[in-house]
């Protein structure tokens, strides 16, 4: 017994399901994590732990699902780049520069409205602990970035660009982005709705993941270095 062909336009809503579906999954978990990070500190590094490692490289595999069974060309999802050298060097030089904002809106947000608005628990679970550790703690944050990258960018803007205007899904996805990082407070959660914004932008005026991947994982790395270099105040005010 062989199984019916399918048409394409019943691949690419079968596509579009299991994103829903895959969101829907990824929002579950993180909310629970949120919920136990509450009464519950990790003994290990949440970047570096291979169960979390594990569980992110799954879900990059899941989320490269949709992109094959929709059918469509690769550079609907931005999976093509011409000059990916270039782009990862503007990519690392406008990370760099959107991550001295981010910082500097922080501090100042921290300071003016009052320690409540952040909370330090995540920071805490990612921070180096030995030296060692710092390559380890870059390298994972590699998959975190592309997983949410090929969520929120390939996924969302590439299979439901022809469906949704396109600003109702950059407020879509901006605003699931920033509740993703509900374990980072109110100001975790505005500034990633923010950076999402910029990110979707990106994708948009070039048509590829690598240059919001390269923007998004540099951010993080200077976020986890300023972390560290700043990690006395702000576990003090905390």
């Amino acid at each position: 017994m062989t199984l019916p062909e399918l048409s394409p336009d019943t691949w690419l809503l079968l596509s579009r399901t299991a994103v829903i579906l895959l969101t829907a999954l990824l929002g579950w978990i993180t909310y629970r994590s949120h919920l136990l990070l509450q009464v519950f500190t990790p003994p290990y590094n949440l970047l570096t732990a291979w169960p979390e490692q594990a569980v992110r490289l799954v879900f990059i595999a899941l989320f490269l699902l949709p992109v094959y069974l929709s059918g469509l060309p690769a550079e609907v999802f931005g999976l093509v780049s011409p000059r990916p050298a270039a782009t990862i060097l503007s990519g690392v030089v406008l990370g760099g520069i959107i991550a001295v904002g981010v910082n500097l809106l922080s501090f100042w947000s921290i300071r003016r409205f009052g320690p409540q608005i952040y909370s330090p628990r995540l920071l805490k679970n990612i921070l180096p602990r030995r030296p060692l550790d710092w390559p380890l703690v870059f390298l994972g944050l590699l998959p975190a970035a592309l997983m949410e990258e090929l969520l929120y960018r390939s996924l969302w803007l590439g299979l439901f660009s022809d469906l949704v205007p396109p600003v109702l899904l950059v407020l879509f996805t901006s605003l699931f982005f920033g509740l993703m990082h509900l374990p980072q407070g109110r100001l975790g959660v505005a500034v990633t709705a923010g950076m999402n914004v910029l990110l979707c932008l990106l994708f948009y005026g070039s048509n590829q993941l690598l240059l919001p991947l390269v923007v998004h994982y540099t951010v993080n790395v200077v976020q986890v270095i300023t972390g560290y270099v700043w990690k006395d105040w702000l576990f003090a005010v905390n």
